[in-house]
């Protein structure tokens, strides 16, 4: 059929085709999914750049349980001459001479600069140490045979009232960690003092 003026009739207009466009997103979303699945498995270095996190699961377990190692946070501080070293000894442990005799055991490794004297008791044997001393609480730490995780920043509220000029605060506690200064000692259940009267 024509339609009037000889012209063939135009085909009724036909609805867009959707299925270009479900095709199309369905590409874009594939697509952004391939890219997060990248930057999850390689992830991110320190300066924003990928790193390569696969190559590390070739090396052997070192405890996490999950094929790669785990960096050490060890720090290693400056050599500490133990005579420059300012050392408070507080008896915390109940027992009597506690704190003379630690501050003797001290002094056989070098560190004069000992004051003693008592804190309110506490379970916990502890080395304190006050802004920028790590390395002198680390030194006393080894001196005494202590773990360098018993090494802590001096509290607000020193648990004694005057520290003397002291950098490093001992305190000794119940749990008999100092009861032979230097060596390393267990302690028992059932075995804290029960004498109050502690005396230096």
């Amino acid at each position: 059929m024509t339609e009037p003026g000889g012209r063939a009739p135009t085909p009724p207009a036909t609805p867009p085709d959707d299925s270009r466009a479900t095709v199309a997103g369905v590409i874009l979303v594939a697509f952004a999914l391939l890219i997060g699945v990248v930057l999850l498995t390689k992830g991110f270095s320190d300066d924003g750049g990928l790193t390569n996190t696969a190559a590390k699961s070739d090396q052997s377990d070192s405890g996490n349980g999950q094929g790669f190692e785990v960096p050490s946070t060890t720090t290693t501080l400056a050599p500490v001459d133990p005579a420059t070293v300012k050392v408070f000894v507080a008896n915390a442990s109940g027992t009597k001479s506690g704190a003379k005799q630690v501050g003797d055991y001290l002094g056989t490794k070098g560190f004069t600069g000992i004051q003693i004297g008592n804190a309110p008791n506490q379970v916990q044997s502890v080395v304190y140490v006050t802004a920028g001393n790590a390395a002198e609480g680390q030194a006393v730490a080894a001196a005494l045979g202590l773990d360098p995780a018993a090494v802590s920043a001096m509290p607000t509220t020193p648990p004694v009232n005057d520290l003397k000029g002291a950098n490093v605060l001992v305190i000794i506690g119940t749990d008999g960690q100092l009861a032979s200064p230097g060596a390393t000692t267990t302690t028992t259940a059932g075995t804290d003092s029960t004498d109050t009267t502690a005396s230096n």
